[in-house]
């Protein structure tokens, strides 16, 4: 009896979907600010296919002036959905008609309409067996009023149950009742919408890898390819991260500040060229700025530099004292030890401009769990790597060791 009743809808659905008109105008396009996208004008209401991947028509959603939406009786929505644009090199997939629309206006993408939020997951399974390395990205609705959150839950749900990656829409300034990104589209614009997406397809689930579409070598990848990081120092620093490590009060911060003013001025360092001469960082959590700068007047004046020299070296030595702010490389988050928001504002603050070396002093002061050092220490490494990676410089982390190896001449 199921499947004679769903057998008469997708019939009646094929009969009303022929009958219907192409639509050009209507009060809910309007008051949303989308176009027709594919959908049709049946007596006064907006008409949208209900289809599966292989294109059979299975059922119609009616969306009315007044934005009532009422489905054909009887007929199968669960994993089946309404594909706004070409399917190209990435499918999103949202829950309803407006934010849909506003997805595929801002990005250009092809955006399968789930219809609500317990539809995601049949849908993104539905797309993934038929395109099994097409990238997709849930366009979640962020029910923030709601307990649980359930379209935020339930987009995260089907994104990795298919491999896939979760955009939520972000307000700057959220309007009452905003939710997703037709809202955000309104209130803010299709580009807005666009940056959201775009950075969602540059980021993934924690634990999903990519698609293999997304890791073949391209020819050109293969011929820019390098066997090494970038060299600053011949045989001594690349743009990697470094560690410079001895017991306290032997020197390591004036040797760093002399090594500084080389690779500022493009000296030879230690015998070794200089191959990238640039300016540095300093990001210190121990000497204060004015110890910094008085150490560093100190081995201008012995170095004897002329007066070109001095004004080059000053300009390239830069101290960022933190000393008693909570500036961190590494946080905990629920249990784990993480990277913080450091590393990636010092990218985007001098990606213009970028310093070839970035020196934190000393490494002890930049985590935050003596109690699990290995994992601490992972941690920062990583956080130092996204600094090295978007800076293409050099890391260099200085630190402690015990003055009792010193003392007692260990050298393993």
């Amino acid at each position: 009896e199921d499947q004679l009743r769903k057998a008469e809808t997708r019939e009646k659905a094929k009969k009303i979907w022929a009958e219907a008109g192409p639509c050009h105008e209507h009060d809910y396009l309007t008051r949303k600010g989308i176009k027709s996208n594919g959908a049709k004008l049946y007596k006064g209401s907006l008409v949208l296919p209900i289809r599966d991947t292989t294109g059979e028509l299975h059922s119609l959603q009616f969306i009315a002036a007044n934005e009532e939406k009422r489905f054909l009786p009887g007929g199968r929505k669960q994993g089946n959905c309404f594909v706004i644009g070409e399917i190209n090199d990435v499918m999103c997939i949202a829950e309803g008609f407006a934010t849909a629309a506003s997805i595929h206006e801002a990005t250009g993408h092809a955006v399968a309409m789930a219809f609500d939020a317990g539809n995601l997951l049949p849908v993104a399974k539905a797309i993934r067996a038929k395109f099994s390395d097409l990238p997709i990205i849930v366009c979640g609705d962020d029910d923030y009023r709601t307990e649980g959150n359930p379209g935020k839950t339930k987009a995260i749900e089907a994104a990795k149950a298919v491999n896939g990656l979760v955009a939520m829409p972000e307000f700057a300034n959220r309007p009452e009742k905003a939710t997703d990104f037709n809202d955000l589209h309104q209130a803010q614009g299709v580009e807005a919408v666009k940056r959201i997406i775009e950075k969602a397809s540059r980021t993934r689930l924690p634990n999903t890898p990519p698609p293999k579409s997304e890791l073949v070598a391209t020819e050109d990848e293969l011929e820019r390819a390098k066997l090494t990081r970038r060299c600053i120092v011949e045989n001594y620093l690349y743009a990697d991260v470094a560690t410079l490590c001895a017991a306290g009060g032997v020197g390591k911060t004036t040797l760093a500040i002399r090594e500084a003013i080389h690779i500022i001025l493009g000296r030879p360092l230690w015998g070794c060229k200089v191959v990238t001469p640039g300016w540095v960082l300093f990001v210190s959590a121990e000497d204060t700025r004015e110890i910094f700068l008085a150490r560093l007047r100190e081995v201008i004046d012995v170095m004897k530099l002329d007066e070109f020299e001095r004004k080059k070296v000053i300009e390239g030595f830069i101290v960022w004292e933190v000393i008693g702010e909570q500036v961190k490389l590494t946080e905990s988050h629920d249990g784990n030890l993480v990277p913080t928001s450091l590393a990636d504002n010092i990218v985007s603050t001098y990606r213009d401009a970028p310093p070839i070396l970035v020196n934190f002093d000393p490494l002890v002061s930049f985590g935050v769990d003596e109690e699990r050092v290995n994992t601490n220490e992972q941690a920062i490494i990583n956080a130092a790597r996204k600094i090295m990676r978007g800076l293409d410089c050099c890391v260099r982390l200085i630190h402690h060791t015990g003055k009792a190896n010193a003392r007692e001449g260990a050298l393993d």
